[in-house]
């Protein structure tokens, strides 16, 4: 018997695909369900949850973004390309970075799953020279750097190194550092919330009603988290280390100009896939 030839697979992928519209993620769904002792009662199990809204990804357990496989679920945001794009700018800070030093020290604040952590460690060119790397993930939530701890265990069945190269940190921003830290920093990159609580409202159900509301809105503004985390980045990065942050479009400029009003220099903000405003870069 095919591995989708299991009695009631075929009708149940078929509802799949009316529930997804999408032929491919129909596929995606059953194979994950087929690795359980019981596929049809499994790939049953998820198409009710997709039903109820759950996204996807949640339901499938794991997620793509970029070279990692991470497991995901409501404890943390899902991964998206938009975040993709967020660590390839840091990537070439980094390999800037490693040209002029021995030790580059790192954060991802708000780690999450630890997609941005997880993503340097594992992708940063070290050279012949092979300097050190470590980059700490914080996050305040406990779910989440529990999430992130998995994460890290996962990654290293395939990347054995990323267990020194990443150290978990509870707490809010930069108060989960050591202050051993302060102006060593080459790199800080944060995914920080950066909705309003009215944007929040307008957002789809199976994102409202299922990723972490505090990891998506920062306040009644929705540029409280970057404020906080623009205004303290100078104090923790060395001269010539750089911040990265996802940002709104809509926030590029205002962001912009509290960078430049912070004291950090070379300001930019570079475009996503789709041409938007994505990535906030200021250099100390």
């Amino acid at each position: 018997m095919s591995r989708l030839s299991v009695p009631g697979s075929s009708s149940l992928v078929e509802r799949a695909m009316e529930v997804l519209g999408s032929a491919p993620a129909a596929r995606w769904l059953a194979a994950s369900a087929l690795e359980a002792s019981d596929p049809s009662a499994v790939l049953e199990a998820m198409i009710f949850r997709l039903e109820s809204g759950e996204p996807l990804q949640y339901v499938m357990g794991t997620w793509q973004f970029r070279f990692l496989e991470l497991s995901v679920d409501a404890r943390a945001l899902i991964p998206r390309p938009e975040t993709e794009q967020v660590v390839e700018v840091a990537l070439g800070l980094l390999a800037e970075q490693v040209a002029k030093s021995d030790v580059i020290l790192a954060a991802d604040l708000g780690t999450g799953s630890g997609a941005i952590a997880l993503s340097l460690a594992t992708e940063t060119c070290l050279g012949e020279s092979d300097p050190e790397l470590m980059v700490w993930a914080t996050d305040v939530s406990a779910g989440a750097i529990a999430l992130a701890a998995e994460n890290i265990l996962r990654t290293a069945e395939t990347y054995p190194r990323v267990t020194s190269r990443v150290e978990l940190a509870r707490g809010a921003w930069f108060d989960a550092l050591s202050p051993e830290l302060a102006g060593r920093l080459s790199l800080l990159v944060s995914n920080p919330p950066y909705l309003s609580a009215t944007e929040f409202q307008g957002l789809d159900r199976s994102i409202r009603d299922h990723e972490p509301c505090s990891a998506l809105v920062a306040g009644e503004r929705g540029t409280e988290a970057l404020e906080e985390i623009i205004a303290r980045a100078p104090a923790w990065l060395r001269p010539g280390g750089a911040l990265v942050c996802e940002i709104a479009p809509h926030q590029a400029p205002e962001v912009a100009r509290m960078a430049i009003g912070a004291g950090l220099g070379e300001v930019r903000v570079e475009t996503d896939l789709a041409g938007r405003p994505r990535v906030l870069v200021g250099r100390r």
